[in-house]
């Protein structure tokens, strides 16, 4: 376990010492597909890891509409927040797919952050990428309309999870159309009506859940805003 701590991206700065700390209070955890992890407004007790899978982040409004904040892959980090919420989850976290977590205890985490700089210069970057992930979805809802958001967010997907195939750039994170509403603030009518414009665009080939992305440089564009 201790080369695959070392081969994580976020964790390959980190010592030997602090990576045996980590390794020693970790919980190897498997979960199935759309199992829930944790509720938002639920006790922390761990920050998570993820080995293999997708995870989504997930708020509920006061009208009981879910929101989808972040998508989480493979070798990245969440559930870190509840370490300034007093341990409370501030969201929800549910699996995509079949995934394997690996838990660490929130108390091991606050340990590390005073005892070394290296491992809170990790956690800060981690939280300052979801900061700026979370500043570009409030320029998308607020400058972007609802066609130039979906596209965008697919363009972000096909980014980060985005795999070569035979029909294009295959989206690894299937989505249902409404969890693409859910994640661009709309109905899931409207996702399934720009869904087909840019199906008959010949921008993306569209086999129920999945999406692959046939001409990336025409979505871009439709990212930036040019409808």
């Amino acid at each position: 376990m201790f080369q695959q701590l070392r081969q994580i991206p976020v964790m390959n700065e980190l010592s030997d010492i602090t990576l045996e700390e980590i390794m020693n209070n970790i919980i190897i955890k498997d979960y199935r597909a759309d199992e829930m992890i944790y509720v938002e407004g639920e006790p922390s007790q761990y920050v998570f890891l993820v080995v293999s899978g997708r995870i989504k982040i997930t708020k509920v409004s006061s009208t009981g509409r879910e929101k989808i904040l972040h998508i989480i892959r493979e070798n990245e980090m969440f559930g870190e927040q509840a370490i300034f919420e007093d341990g409370m989850n501030p969201a929800s976290a549910k699996t995509i797919e079949k995934s394997v977590i690996f838990l660490i205890r929130l108390e091991t985490v606050k340990k590390l952050m005073i005892e070394d700089n290296r491992f809170s210069k990790m956690l800060l970057q981690v939280m300052n990428l979801k900061l700026k992930q979370a500043y570009r979805q409030i320029i998308n809802l607020s400058f972007k309309d609802t066609y130039s958001r979906l596209a965008s967010r697919i363009f972000k997907l096909s980014r980060d999870h985005g795999v070569r195939h035979e029909y294009g750039l295959f989206i690894k994170a299937k989505l249902t159309q409404q969890e693409l509403a859910d994640y661009v603030g709309t109905s899931r009518e409207t996702i399934s009506r720009i869904l087909s414009d840019l199906v008959q665009k010949e921008i993306l080939h569209v086999d129920r859940h999945k999406i692959y992305v046939k001409d990336v440089d025409a979505l871009k564009e439709l990212a930036l805003g040019s409808v």
